[in-house]
């Protein structure tokens, strides 16, 4: 019985010798072949939902601040963030 390690980032599958990848484009083929027709159409909204999500994190531009940026910004605040979040989580509830 092989064990597979499942903690290692996809990119680093690609390096692997053996080609992991396509072992596992090779499963992913066999389940789907053997799928009913509502079951494909399922699997199809999953597949446009990822790529959906994939175009709109491609539009961002990452953060605006850095961090050394908002600590500057937010040293001289006399608040507690922690309090202002706790009170509003309780207004939500």
């Amino acid at each position: 019985m092989r064990k597979e390690n499942y903690l290692l980032p996809i990119n680093l599958y690609r390096l692997i010798p053996g080609g992991i990848i396509m072992q596992l484009r090779d499963k992913v083929y066999d389940k789907v072949s053997k799928m009913s027709t509502s079951e494909l159409s399922l699997v199809y909204e999953q597949i446009e939902l990822m790529e959906k999500i994939k175009k709109a994190s491609r539009g961002k531009k990452g953060c605006k601040y850095s961090i050394e940026e908002v600590l500057e910004m937010t040293k001289s605040s006399k608040n507690s963030w922690a309090d202002e979040v706790e009170a509003l989580r309780e207004e939500r509830m």
